[in-house]
């Protein structure tokens, strides 16, 4: 529980990173994976800041990497049919140095600086690609299986189009095209989807283009390459709401298990820090110092393994709860009989008072050993509150 998780940008989130959720898997995750484009490494620079951006990276509570390629759809027309050509696009010779360098002078408008810069970052931030190769072929296995396809199909309307209705059984099938001209991976789109109605739709959301199944398509793909992702890194997954029920499909327990951990999270902070702001909300609105955040992440080792400990389907405050209510050494009864009859030897007051201050505070956490709450409650709540 809480191990790892993977974090691409949401686009139905205007900002394309929700940063309290960000903060959030910075202080409950062992390992952050963010994965990022330009666009969305610019917003990581303005509202952290250079400097708090590499020490969050330096500290290990995020691991930042930058995305050469993405999944994408091309579209032509063929014989008055549409041939869409799958893959992965890049930028020719775009490197991690060029995207960290036009993404700072987006924010700092001078060449010395933006150079500093992506020297500076190049070294703490890695590059990834998916492999279009190995990705495309996973893909046009899908495109192949009418069973996953029907349902991909199904769950795909329903949350772009929830006012299209069915008429008939869906008909849905991709037929892999070759001998053409497009340089990619080729397929044609078989339905009885009716495209008038789809096309109507659209208008009534602002798009004055005919539907096509390019975006279809490309959600189908882009929940791959998700997928793809989340066993590549051992990870749970979170990403654009559109692709979560597509991609529970392909993997049902990499989702299951992230909507169980983020629903434990929201619980933890709506029950047990109740009383103080969540800690991304703290920071943002300068209730907390920057040096102060960064010692709360770096404290919260010992609650990330804690958690890690935990199995998948625990209830993380019940959990917790019997974590801090069960019983230590410190409430052996011999021990504390131990500790009252050498409190009493204690003739002289200035030694006894010595005496109790060092076994409250250190003989009594000794006993009592490390429990969640040291660090909850200590570390976390006092400086919110505070």
């Amino acid at each position: 529980m809480f191990e790892s998780i993977c974090i691409k940008s949401n686009l139905s989130n205007n900002q394309k990173i929700d940063f309290s959720l960000l903060i959030n898997a910075m202080l409950f995750y062992n390992d952050v994976n963010l994965f990022v484009h330009e666009s969305e490494l610019t917003l990581l620079l303005e509202k952290f800041g250079v400097e708090l951006l590499a020490e969050l990276i330096n500290i290990g509570r995020i691991k930042l990497h930058i995305r050469q390629n993405t999944f994408g759809i091309a579209s032509q027309f063929d014989e008055n049919k549409s041939l869409y050509g799958v893959g992965c696009f890049s930028k020719n010779d775009d490197s991690v140095h060029g995207v960290l360098y036009r993404a700072h002078r987006k924010i700092v408008n001078n060449s010395s600086k933006n150079n500093k810069f992506a020297d500076r970052f190049s070294y703490i931030v890695s590059s990834h690609s998916f492999p279009n190769e190995e990705v495309v072929k996973e893909i046009m296995d899908d495109f192949q299986s009418s069973e996953y396809l029907n349902e991909a199909v199904k769950e795909y309307l329903k949350f772009n189009y929830p006012s299209y209705c069915l008429q008939y059984p869906l008909e849905f099938n991709v037929e892999r095209i070759t001998n053409n001209d497009f340089p990619w991976e080729s397929v044609r789109v078989h339905s009885n989807l009716n495209i008038a109605k789809l096309t109507d739709l659209d208008k009534e959301k602002g798009y004055n283009s005919p539907f096509n199944y390019g975006g279809l398509l490309l959600t189908l793909g882009e929940s791959r390459c998700d997928n793809y992702l989340s066993a590549n890194f051992s990870s749970d997954l979170i990403t654009d709401q559109r692709f979560s029920k597509i991609i529970s499909l392909q993997l049902k327990n990499s989702i299951r298990q992230t909507d169980y951990d983020l629903q434990q999270i929201e619980l933890f902070n709506n029950h047990v820090l109740c009383d103080c702001p969540q800690l991304g909300d703290a920071f943002f609105e300068k209730v907390i110092s920057t040096r102060q955040f960064l010692e709360i992440l770096e404290k919260g080792d010992k609650w990330r393994t804690w958690l890690n400990s935990q199995p998948n389907n625990a209830d993380l405050i019940g959990a917790y709860i019997n974590e801090v209510t069960k019983e230590t050494m410190a409430d052996n009864k011999l021990i504390k009989i131990g500790r009252f009859i050498l409190s009493c030897f204690m003739q002289n007051p200035v030694v006894a008072g010595i005496y109790n201050v060092f076994d409250s505070l250190y003989i009594d956490k000794l006993l009592t050993g490390w429990k969640p709450n040291h660090y909850i409650q200590d570390e976390l709540v006092s400086r919110l509150k505070a």
